[in-house]
């Protein structure tokens, strides 16, 4: 018959086992994921400050609950849609996955300001008038929704001439921009007319301004018919047959 310090050891021995068995499979009904409300905003406020720098000020609305999953090891990411630049009110998804799996999505409003310096008309710049600082200044301002950095990058916009006219205190980009006229209205130009090998040159007044490669009209001097060519870099316009 055991002693009892014998059935205590037996006991131990038979918990012990019977711990090893059932443990494994425990452990996963126990397991979760919690996420501190103030945790994510931290890390969604550090996130975007990498995106926009310093120049910006950013305001995160508080409707990032604190949450706790049931499963063990749950990420979550920031969905930035396809905005390479945030700027202006936007929306950012907060997607939490488990095994790569959507658990829960949370969308975040978010307002940035970024400030640039930027060059701005000092008066109405009219079409094909050229920018320099006589009639631009410099100004530090909040970078307009869906502009991009490089489109207002001042050494970009000297020496390019206006593509449509740009009213006075306008942020000056590269979209509103083209590079000068190969040709001017009213100008006396040259015509070059190709015809395979053959090359007749004439003479003609510009009807148009035009920058290289695009299309200009010509009235001929010595008939006076009206041509189109496309205006070259060196002034000239061809024209092909």
């Amino acid at each position: 018959m055991l002693g009892f310090s014998e059935k205590h050891t037996i006991l131990k021995i038979a918990l012990v086992i019977v711990l090893q068995v059932i443990l494994p499979w425990a452990k996963p009904l126990y397991s979760q994921t919690h996420f501190n409300s103030q945790d994510i905003q931290k890390a969604l406020y550090e996130r975007i400050s990498s995106m926009v720098g310093s120049d910006a000020e950013i305001a995160i609305s508080n409707v990032i609950p604190s949450l706790t999953f049931r499963e063990n090891g749950v990420t979550y990411n920031f969905d930035f849609g396809n905005k390479t630049l945030l700027t202006g009110n936007s929306i950012v998804g907060v997607e939490f996955r488990h095994n790569g799996n959507l658990l829960r999505r949370i969308e975040v409003p978010v307002r940035v300001k970024i400030y640039k310096n930027v060059l701005v008309a000092k008066n109405t710049i009219r079409k094909g008038e050229e920018i320099s600082f006589e009639n631009s200044i410099i100004e530090r301002r909040e970078l307009p929704p869906n502009v991009e950095l490089s489109e207002i990058e001042p050494k970009l916009l000297f020496n390019k001439v206006a593509r449509y006219n740009i009213i006075s205190g306008s942020i000056i980009t590269t979209k509103l921009l083209t590079e000068p006229f190969a040709i001017r209205r009213g100008e006396k130009v040259k015509v070059v007319v190709l015809n395979g090998k053959i090359s007749v040159t004439t003479y003609g007044t510009a009807l148009d301004d035009a920058g290289c490669g695009e299309k200009v009209r010509i009235r001929l001097d010595a008939t006076k018919a009206t041509v189109t060519g496309l205006a070259a870099k060196d002034g000239c316009v061809i024209i092909t047959n």
